[in-house]
């Protein structure tokens, strides 16, 4: 997955196309720059020989950069939903990165949020490399911003209606299309008291088999035999 940090104008960088960098900005800061090289492509060697091909409108590499070329090694720029991102810099990387930043109006800001030095002090920040769930939950976060509204679910079962749920019988509690970014969310309750609670989309509605419809269930004017039976008898008017 990496570690990436972003040249953004943003608040936060997952909301970089809310206040972007055009791409034709980019392009006047590539061009304007002998140390920036427009390549729109990059590849990379893989153990097995063969080679890893990323193509992408905007991609630059920072020719000047020390480790440049070394073992495969480049100082990509990736110009993507109006930032610019570099993989895993080093403190030389980070430093461009700030130079860069200072020249759209932007700021340099890390995955987590984090953001770095300007100037000559840029040179000195090391870019921290925050846990795997840390790194995961930031990018969940950034795909769920970027993801197109879900359309509505259908609805096909019914709260209060008894189901059989993989040989369980059960009764649907409640029903919240909404819920989960659109998702949503259909709890259940089982005979024994246990609940389950499971995403609308996908299969999960057709696991569920109605069960007859019940005549006592809440709702129905039908009366309880057992409650009959313990009825006081209605009394004679004199």
């Amino acid at each position: 997955m990496g570690y990436d940090v972003h040249v953004t104008r943003a608040e936060h960088w997952s909301e970089s196309d809310a206040t972007p960098i055009a791409r034709e900005e980019w392009l006047a800061v590539v061009a304007s720059d002998p140390e920036l090289r427009l390549d729109d492509a990059a590849e990379a060697p893989l153990g097995d020989g063969s080679v890893l091909r990323h193509e992408a409108a905007g991609l630059a590499v920072w020719t000047a950069y020390s480790g440049h070329g070394r073992g495969g090694n480049m100082a990509w720029l990736d110009y993507r939903d109006g930032e610019i991102v570099a993989k895993n810099p080093d403190a030389e990387i980070l430093g461009k990165l700030s130079e860069i930043a200072a020249r759209l109006g932007a700021r340099v800001q890390g995955d987590d949020g984090e953001l770095y030095p300007s100037g000559e002090a840029a040179a000195q920040s090391e870019a921290p490399r925050p846990g795997i769930g840390s790194r995961v939950f930031r990018r969940v976060r950034y795909l769920f911003r970027r993801a197109q509204p879900l359309e509505p679910v259908e609805v096909v079962v019914q709260v209060g209606r008894r189901y059989r749920y993989l040989g369980r019988t059960c009764t649907v509690m409640a029903i919240d299309p909404k819920a989960e970014h659109g998702l949503g969310a259909l709890t259940v309750q089982f005979d024994d008291g246990g609940k389950l609670t499971f995403a609308l989309v996908g299969d999960a509605q057709s696991t569920l088999e109605p069960l007859p419809a019940d005549p006592l269930s809440p709702g129905d004017q039908a009366v309880r035999p057992a409650e009959t039976a313990h009825r006081a008898p209605p009394r004679r008017r004199l």
